[in-house]
Protein backbone atom coordinates (compact mmCIF):
# COMPACT_ATOMS: atom_id res chain seq x y z
CA UNK A 1 0.00 0.00 0.00
CA UNK A 2 1.54 3.25 -0.46
CA UNK A 3 2.29 5.37 2.04
CA UNK A 4 -0.03 8.42 3.13
CA UNK A 5 1.28 11.91 4.04
CA UNK A 6 -0.56 14.96 5.75
CA UNK A 7 1.71 17.48 3.85
CA UNK A 8 3.73 17.53 0.95
CA UNK A 9 6.56 19.92 0.90
CA UNK A 10 7.11 22.04 -2.58
CA UNK A 11 10.46 23.91 -2.86
CA UNK A 12 13.13 24.14 -4.90
CA UNK A 13 15.84 22.25 -3.61
CA UNK A 14 19.27 24.06 -5.89
CA UNK A 15 20.78 27.23 -7.28
CA UNK A 16 21.89 26.76 -10.72
CA UNK A 17 26.06 26.31 -9.18
CA UNK A 18 24.39 23.20 -6.98
CA UNK A 19 24.45 24.87 -4.08
CA UNK A 20 21.49 24.16 -1.40
CA UNK A 21 18.86 26.97 -1.94
CA UNK A 22 17.13 29.14 1.32
CA UNK A 23 13.84 27.39 0.42
CA UNK A 24 15.69 24.43 0.87
CA UNK A 25 16.75 24.85 4.67
CA UNK A 26 13.63 26.45 5.32
CA UNK A 27 11.38 23.55 3.85
CA UNK A 28 14.01 21.63 5.82
CA UNK A 29 12.89 23.60 9.00
CA UNK A 30 9.39 22.68 7.89
CA UNK A 31 9.69 19.65 7.93
CA UNK A 32 11.57 18.82 11.21
CA UNK A 33 8.68 21.34 12.85
CA UNK A 34 5.50 19.60 11.59
CA UNK A 35 7.32 15.68 12.01
CA UNK A 36 7.87 16.29 16.14
CA UNK A 37 4.01 17.35 15.76
CA UNK A 38 2.97 13.76 14.17
CA UNK A 39 2.33 14.66 11.44
CA UNK A 40 3.93 13.01 8.30
CA UNK A 41 5.51 14.86 5.86
CA UNK A 42 6.70 14.29 2.70
CA UNK A 43 10.33 15.98 1.78
CA UNK A 44 11.62 14.59 -1.53
CA UNK A 45 15.39 15.10 -0.17
CA UNK A 46 14.60 12.80 2.92
CA UNK A 47 11.99 10.78 0.95
CA UNK A 48 13.34 9.61 -2.23
CA UNK A 49 16.61 9.21 -1.01
CA UNK A 50 15.59 6.90 2.01
CA UNK A 51 13.76 4.53 -1.08
CA UNK A 52 16.24 5.53 -3.50
CA UNK A 53 13.95 6.18 -6.19
CA UNK A 54 15.45 7.01 -9.48
CA UNK A 55 11.99 7.73 -11.45
CA UNK A 56 11.74 11.24 -9.95
CA UNK A 57 8.78 12.36 -11.38
CA UNK A 58 6.58 9.02 -10.68
CA UNK A 59 7.71 9.58 -7.12
CA UNK A 60 6.63 13.29 -7.11
CA UNK A 61 3.17 12.38 -8.47
CA UNK A 62 2.60 9.43 -6.00
CA UNK A 63 3.51 11.60 -3.32
CA UNK A 64 1.14 14.26 -4.59
CA UNK A 65 -1.67 11.88 -4.63
CA UNK A 66 -1.11 10.46 -1.25
CA UNK A 67 -0.83 14.21 0.76
CA UNK A 68 -3.93 15.86 2.03
CA UNK A 69 -2.31 19.29 2.42
CA UNK A 70 0.65 20.89 0.59
CA UNK A 71 3.26 24.15 1.50
CA UNK A 72 4.71 26.14 -0.93
CA UNK A 73 8.08 27.33 0.64
CA UNK A 74 9.90 30.14 -1.19
CA UNK A 75 12.34 32.93 -0.79
CA UNK A 76 12.04 34.47 -3.82
CA UNK A 77 9.05 34.44 -6.82
CA UNK A 78 11.58 32.77 -9.35
CA UNK A 79 12.05 30.10 -6.77
CA UNK A 80 7.81 29.43 -6.58
CA UNK A 81 7.28 29.50 -10.39
CA UNK A 82 10.29 27.24 -10.81
CA UNK A 83 9.60 24.21 -13.62
CA UNK A 84 9.12 21.48 -10.92
CA UNK A 85 7.86 23.49 -7.76
CA UNK A 86 5.37 25.10 -10.44
CA UNK A 87 4.42 21.83 -11.46
CA UNK A 88 3.95 20.75 -7.76
CA UNK A 89 1.54 23.15 -6.81
CA UNK A 90 -0.07 23.94 -10.01
CA UNK A 91 -1.09 20.33 -10.28
CA UNK A 92 -2.26 20.32 -6.84
CA UNK A 93 -4.82 23.01 -7.44
CA UNK A 94 -6.27 21.32 -10.01
CA UNK A 95 -6.77 18.27 -7.72
CA UNK A 96 -9.27 20.99 -5.71
CA UNK A 97 -11.17 22.67 -8.11
CA UNK A 98 -11.36 19.39 -10.65
CA UNK A 99 -13.02 17.78 -7.33
CA UNK A 100 -10.21 14.73 -6.95
CA UNK A 101 -9.03 16.42 -3.42
CA UNK A 102 -12.21 18.38 -2.31
CA UNK A 103 -10.72 18.62 0.64
CA UNK A 104 -7.33 19.58 -0.04
CA UNK A 105 -5.27 22.89 0.63
CA UNK A 106 -3.03 25.04 -0.11
CA UNK A 107 -0.57 27.12 2.01
CA UNK A 108 2.60 29.02 1.18
CA UNK A 109 5.38 29.42 3.21
CA UNK A 110 7.99 32.58 2.23
CA UNK A 111 10.23 34.41 3.49
CA UNK A 112 11.44 37.94 1.65
CA UNK A 113 8.16 38.18 -1.17
CA UNK A 114 6.00 40.85 -1.17
CA UNK A 115 2.51 39.02 -1.13
CA UNK A 116 1.46 41.13 -3.92
CA UNK A 117 4.05 39.49 -6.03
CA UNK A 118 3.19 35.51 -5.62
CA UNK A 119 1.94 33.72 -8.61
CA UNK A 120 -1.88 34.73 -8.68
CA UNK A 121 -2.89 30.97 -7.24
CA UNK A 122 -0.65 31.46 -4.60
CA UNK A 123 -2.48 34.63 -3.63
CA UNK A 124 -5.95 33.01 -3.11
CA UNK A 125 -4.46 30.66 -0.72
CA UNK A 126 -3.00 31.01 2.87
CA UNK A 127 0.15 33.02 3.01
CA UNK A 128 2.47 32.36 6.32
CA UNK A 129 5.65 35.25 6.47
CA UNK A 130 8.78 33.57 8.03
CA UNK A 131 9.23 35.20 11.62
CA UNK A 132 9.39 33.97 14.97
CA UNK A 133 6.66 31.78 15.63
CA UNK A 134 5.58 31.13 12.33
CA UNK A 135 6.08 27.71 12.19
CA UNK A 136 4.16 27.17 15.04
CA UNK A 137 1.32 29.24 13.25
CA UNK A 138 1.73 26.96 10.30
CA UNK A 139 1.03 24.02 12.30
CA UNK A 140 -1.99 25.34 13.54
CA UNK A 141 -3.39 26.27 9.92
CA UNK A 142 -2.52 22.54 8.75
CA UNK A 143 -3.73 20.78 11.71
CA UNK A 144 -7.64 23.19 11.01
CA UNK A 145 -7.29 22.14 7.55
CA UNK A 146 -6.59 18.10 8.19
CA UNK A 147 -9.42 18.45 11.04
CA UNK A 148 -7.15 17.03 13.67
CA UNK A 149 -6.57 17.81 17.40
CA UNK A 150 -3.54 20.11 18.40
CA UNK A 151 -0.65 18.42 20.16
CA UNK A 152 1.04 20.68 21.86
CA UNK A 153 4.39 22.21 21.79
CA UNK A 154 6.51 21.03 24.54
CA UNK A 155 7.31 23.74 26.36
CA UNK A 156 8.15 24.05 29.56
CA UNK A 157 8.07 26.70 32.37
CA UNK A 158 9.43 25.86 35.74
CA UNK A 159 8.00 27.56 38.67
CA UNK A 160 8.96 30.85 39.54
CA UNK A 161 11.30 31.86 42.13
CA UNK A 162 12.61 35.22 43.53
CA UNK A 163 16.14 34.23 42.96
CA UNK A 164 16.38 32.03 39.92
CA UNK A 165 14.46 32.85 37.13
CA UNK A 166 12.41 30.34 35.43
CA UNK A 167 12.98 28.21 32.65
CA UNK A 168 12.77 29.78 29.12
CA UNK A 169 11.59 32.84 30.49
CA UNK A 170 13.97 34.69 28.35
CA UNK A 171 12.58 33.58 24.84
CA UNK A 172 8.82 33.56 26.56
CA UNK A 173 9.38 37.63 27.34
CA UNK A 174 11.42 37.57 23.96
CA UNK A 175 8.24 35.85 21.97
CA UNK A 176 6.06 38.52 23.85
CA UNK A 177 8.22 41.61 22.73
CA UNK A 178 8.41 40.23 19.27
CA UNK A 179 3.95 40.35 19.50
CA UNK A 180 4.00 43.73 21.04
CA UNK A 181 6.20 44.91 18.07
CA UNK A 182 4.58 43.22 15.34
CA UNK A 183 1.46 44.91 16.91
CA UNK A 184 2.91 48.23 16.74
CA UNK A 185 4.43 48.21 13.35
CA UNK A 186 1.08 46.66 11.55
CA UNK A 187 -0.24 49.72 10.35
CA UNK A 188 3.05 51.11 8.27
CA UNK A 189 3.25 47.86 6.76
CA UNK A 190 2.06 47.70 3.25
CA UNK A 191 0.28 44.64 3.50
CA UNK A 192 -1.29 45.46 6.49
CA UNK A 193 -4.18 43.11 6.14
CA UNK A 194 -2.01 40.05 6.16
CA UNK A 195 0.30 41.71 8.44
CA UNK A 196 -2.23 42.46 11.20
CA UNK A 197 -4.36 38.96 10.79
CA UNK A 198 -0.95 36.69 11.41
CA UNK A 199 0.13 38.93 13.97
CA UNK A 200 -3.09 38.60 15.86
CA UNK A 201 -3.27 34.60 15.36
CA UNK A 202 -0.28 34.16 16.77
CA UNK A 203 -1.33 36.86 19.75
CA UNK A 204 -4.04 33.91 20.67
CA UNK A 205 -1.60 31.06 19.50
CA UNK A 206 0.69 32.18 22.62
CA UNK A 207 -2.49 33.13 25.20
CA UNK A 208 -3.50 29.68 24.47
CA UNK A 209 -0.21 27.62 24.57
CA UNK A 210 0.10 29.52 28.24
CA UNK A 211 -3.59 29.27 29.01
CA UNK A 212 -3.56 32.58 29.79
CA UNK A 213 -6.67 33.85 30.69
CA UNK A 214 -6.67 37.88 30.29
CA UNK A 215 -9.34 40.50 28.44
CA UNK A 216 -6.42 40.43 25.54
CA UNK A 217 -8.45 37.45 24.59
CA UNK A 218 -11.65 39.13 23.65
CA UNK A 219 -9.65 42.31 21.78
CA UNK A 220 -8.24 39.63 19.61
CA UNK A 221 -11.80 38.12 18.81
CA UNK A 222 -12.61 42.02 18.42
CA UNK A 223 -10.20 42.52 16.02
CA UNK A 224 -10.41 39.55 13.91
CA UNK A 225 -14.09 40.39 13.68
CA UNK A 226 -13.18 43.96 13.09
CA UNK A 227 -11.03 42.30 9.63
CA UNK A 228 -13.70 39.73 8.24
CA UNK A 229 -16.40 42.52 8.26
CA UNK A 230 -13.95 44.92 6.47
CA UNK A 231 -15.53 46.09 2.83
CA UNK A 232 -12.19 47.04 1.76
CA UNK A 233 -10.98 43.45 2.58
CA UNK A 234 -13.46 42.00 0.67
CA UNK A 235 -12.50 44.17 -2.43
CA UNK A 236 -9.04 42.96 -2.01
CA UNK A 237 -7.39 46.06 -0.43
CA UNK A 238 -4.49 45.53 1.70
CA UNK A 239 -5.45 48.46 4.34
CA UNK A 240 -8.04 47.11 6.49
CA UNK A 241 -10.02 49.67 8.56
CA UNK A 242 -9.74 48.31 11.95
CA UNK A 243 -9.95 50.22 15.32
CA UNK A 244 -6.38 51.86 16.27
CA UNK A 245 -7.71 52.15 19.91
CA UNK A 246 -8.26 48.14 20.28
CA UNK A 247 -4.92 47.33 19.24
CA UNK A 248 -3.63 50.08 21.14
CA UNK A 249 -4.88 48.17 24.37
CA UNK A 250 -4.04 44.92 22.93
CA UNK A 251 -0.44 45.87 23.20
CA UNK A 252 -1.13 47.29 27.07
CA UNK A 253 -2.52 43.82 28.07
CA UNK A 254 0.48 42.46 26.55
CA UNK A 255 2.56 44.40 28.67
CA UNK A 256 0.56 44.08 31.16
CA UNK A 257 1.04 40.14 30.95
CA UNK A 258 4.88 40.79 30.44
CA UNK A 259 4.98 41.49 34.04
CA UNK A 260 3.13 39.12 35.50
CA UNK A 261 5.62 36.48 33.91
CA UNK A 262 8.36 39.01 35.53
CA UNK A 263 7.07 38.49 39.30
CA UNK A 264 8.50 36.10 41.38
CA UNK A 265 5.77 33.36 42.82
CA UNK A 266 4.33 34.72 45.85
Amino acid sequence: MEKQYDVFLSFKELNLDGTRTKDSVLAEDIYQYLSTRKLSVFLSTIELEARGVSAFKKAIDSALDASRVLIAVGTNTKNLESEWVKYEWDGFFNDIISGVKPDGRVFSYIDGIEFKLLPRALRQSQSIIHRNGSLELLYRFVTNALNIDIIPAQVIVKQRSENKPPEGLESILRAIDNLIRALANFNSNPEAIYYIGQTLVECDTFLDDYRINDEATSLIDDLIEEIDTDERRKEGLFDPVISVGKVRKLIRRFREIRKRFMQPAG
